[in-house]
């Protein structure tokens, strides 16, 4: 294995992390109460999101060595 492959490997892990934090905020698990409820769909739609994006795109993404 070579430091590519670990690097990958850390950033899908990591991505798969955020797209958790991302469901326990639309959950409200970590939001304080005083936030109102749109605020913290909102937010942890983006969360979501950027963690799915950043999932995807180092899946597919094509090795430089090929």
């Amino acid at each position: 294995m070579d430091i590519g492959s670990i690097l990958r490997i850390i950033v899908l892990i990591l991505s798969a992390g955020v797209m958790l934090f991302g469901v326990s905020v639309i959950a409200g698990f970590l939001v304080p109460v005083f936030i109102p409820d749109q605020f913290r769909i909102l937010t942890g739609i983006v969360i979501l999101l950027y963690g799915a994006y950043r999932f995807v795109t180092t899946l597919y993404r094509k090795k430089d060595s090929e």
